[in-house]
């Protein structure tokens, strides 16, 4: 599984502590600049940069999130969303230490463009000058509680208007963020990332506290040796995906087959033992396998795209994930009864489905795919754009809001 970034839950520091200590100079300077690129959140830290637009030779100081950044250098360089492509966009642009970055793809100019006007940064530049550095720190360092100097300056809460005062803040040498969900701006200082550093380290320390836990735990169950000789094993422990504590096991198989890989989720009971064994691991395996392989489509999909992968998540002894079973996929096709097995079917690249299968096999597809950046919509997992055609051998009909079914 992928694990959420470093600043994912930056909001949480601000509720640690009203007023920052103030750092020494002995301490280590934070790359304020090089961690927003780098980082991915819902609270994205702002940036404050140069843009030209190659096009007219224009110039213009702009305030925006980072991701903001980010998506503009994929755009002009048609460059996918993948991790990889994000990293060299990411490179390419910490390489620019004057933080003047130009562009000429209309997508990439439309992403940095300001969202505020000259006359509201002038207007806030006004308004925030008789304060000293201390009072806008304490006004902004916890953005969630308004005070009488964010009320002046930010009435309404408009994005507009919000990013003209991260302008501002950023112009005076803070570093700011956008807590969207709260709609205001926050000061983020070096005193919250080296408490936020030192708090993930010790989650770190208890993560590999607990995979080492998780690892002793699987391995002396009855059948392993077996199972390391037809899966690539890793183990990771407790409250995961909505389940409660439980030995996990992500295996990849080694040789080809129908389901490449599966996450078993096996809870544990109140001394910590987990409740099941390899063996019914491997028998709800077995079973799934021999379910989907009932349904032509799906083996066609699969020789289709060669890169594709199908995953199963095993909860005890049940290949369904979701938590309503997925009782709502099988009424929109009118199907009577509950499926048995749910896939995923994953094409990389943002386009996946999720699949419900029953032993009669009937199934139902939950599609997903969106489009790269400056790329033409492709054709989806199952359905080409949404519209009904046969694929695959197999004609699929539309339920509404991505579901189709065979």
């Amino acid at each position: 599984m992928k694990k959420l970034p470093l600043f994912a839950n930056v909001l949480l520091l601000f509720f640690v502590s009203s007023m920052p200590a103030i750092s020494t100079a002995s301490e280590k300077p934070i790359d304020f600049f090089a961690r927003a690129v780098h980082t991915w959140s819902s609270a994205p830290l702002d940036v404050l940069v140069t843009i030209v637009d190659d096009r007219s030779g224009a110039s213009k100081k702009v305030c925006l999130p980072s991701d903001l950044l980010v998506d503009a250098e994929l755009a002009e360089l048609r460059l996918s969303r993948s991790w990889s492509d994000r990293a060299k966009a990411e490179a390419l642009l910490l390489r620019r230490s004057d933080r003047v970055y130009h562009f000429r793809n209309p997508k990439a100019l439309a992403d940095v463009s300001a969202l505020y006007s000259e006359a509201q940064l002038s207007q806030i530049r006004t308004a925030l000058t008789p304060y000293t550095d201390q009072q806008l720190l304490v006004a902004f360092h916890s953005p969630l509680h308004g005070n009488a100097i964010t009320a002046t300056v930010e009435p309404g809460n408009g994005s507009d208007r919000m990013m003209a005062v991260a302008h501002v803040l950023m112009e005076r040498g803070f570093q700011t963020y956008n807590p969207d969900m709260f709609f205001g701006v926050g000061i983020v200082t070096a005193e919250d990332v080296r408490r936020e550093n030192a708090d993930d380290e010790a989650r770190r320390v208890v993560e590999q506290q607990e995979q080492r836990k998780a690892k002793t735990l699987g391995s002396h169950l009855r059948g392993f040796e077996q199972i390391q000789r037809q899966f690539l094993v890793d183990f990771r422990y407790g409250w995961i995906n909505g389940q409660p504590e439980s030995l996990w096991t992500d295996m990849t198989s080694r040789r080809p087959a129908l389901i490449d890989s599966v996450s078993w989720c096996n809870p544990v009971d109140v001394h910590g033992k987990p409740t099941f064994g390899w063996k019914d691991c491997v028998d709800s395996y077995r079973d799934a396998g021999n379910i989907v392989r009932r349904v032509s489509w799906i083996s066609r999909w699969k020789r289709a795209y060669p890169k594709a992968s199908i995953e199963l998540t095993i909860i005890g002894r049940r290949p369904i994930e979701s938590i309503d079973d997925g009782s709502d996929a099988w009424k929109r096709a009118k199907y009577s009864g509950r499926p048995t097995v749910e896939l995923m079917l994953d094409r990389k690249l943002n386009c996946y489905a999720r699949a419900w299968i029953d032993r009669r096999g009937r199934s139902v597809i939950e599609d997903y795919c969106g489009p790269e950046p400056n790329e033409t919509p492709k054709p989806n997992v199952i359905t080409d754009n949404g519209t009904e055609r046969r694929r695959y051998g197999t004609a699929f009909r539309s339920l509404g809001d991505n579901y189709y079914a065979p």
